[in-house]
């Protein structure tokens, strides 16, 4: 015998919001993808909706990967190269991964009142980072297409 899952109403304003007793199967989108309809607000949705898999264009496995390559340290440029999509396309990724973790997140700590908190995670760095560190580089002499010494000798005479 085969289930079928249930999808939840996710729409907040429907009277069955968060139950799926209204909830039955309306056929595919264009890419195939099964649709559902909620009998008591009549409207559509689909299975990834609410999370960062909604109205995603790219097969999930390629979304799970570039943000594993994140959380691994590698530079969005690195991951967009890697991948072949814009860097931009990594970074709105990454925005929508951390906006549904930061969504899950509170709902799971809503009415709980801590005083103290330990977590442990992966990050990346998401921004500009500046210069980079190490060795300065010698400045140029205004006019002049050669560096000017950052040390000055003691003459001697």
């Amino acid at each position: 015998m085969r289930t079928i899952k249930k999808q939840p109403c996710p729409h907040p304003d429907c009277p069955d919001y968060g139950s799926s007793t209204q909830v039955i199967k309306a056929g595919k989108d264009k890419r195939g993808r099964q649709r559902f309809l909620c009998k008591r607000c009549g409207r559509y949705f689909s299975p990834t909706k609410g999370t960062p898999f909604y109205r995603l264009r790219k097969p999930k496995k390629d979304f799970l990967e570039a943000l594993a390559m994140l959380a691994e340290r590698n530079s969005l440029a690195a991951v967009a190269r890697i991948k072949g999509v814009k860097e931009e396309t990594v970074a709105r990724s990454l925005e929508k991964a951390g906006q549904h973790a930061q969504e899950v997140e509170e709902a799971l700590l809503r009415g709980f009142h801590l005083s103290r908190v330990q977590l442990d995670e992966l990050w990346t760095y998401v921004g500009d980072k500046g210069g980079k560190g190490g060795i300065p580089r010698l400045k140029r002499q205004e006019g002049s297409g050669r560096p000017r010494p950052s040390i000055q000798r003691a003459s001697s005479g």
